[in-house]
């Protein structure tokens, strides 16, 4: 179904679909991952799978706030610490401000 959401769009492109994932596990934070070979388990590559590739003027918005980011990074964070999950709205909230 995430697919299926993905593939619908507007004049201002396809639906995004981010997902940030916290947890009292002790795994380590992995942000914006363009890949999911350091996701620890099944779960986690499942959200990392339906999660939409960050576009453009998201990227932009990540790197301003100090991320590094692979080309083809996801809109997925797993096991955010509170300031992990401050920073994903702020790049969400930041990058669909500019389209104003």
């Amino acid at each position: 179904m995430a697919q299926e959401t993905k593939a619908l769009a507007t004049t201002d492109g396809n639906v995004l679909i981010f997902n940030c994932h916290t947890s009292t596990n002790r795994a380590a934070k992995v942000e914006y991952p363009a890949d999911p070979s350091r996701l620890p388990d099944e779960f986690a590559r499942l959200l990392w799978e339906m999660s939409s590739i960050l576009p453009e003027r998201f990227r932009r918005t990540a790197l301003d706030l100090g991320l590094t980011l692979d080309e083809g990074a996801a809109g997925f964070v797993f096991n955010g610490d509170p300031s992990a999950v401050v920073q994903f709205f702020e790049i969400g909230s930041t990058s669909t401000a500019r389209l104003i």
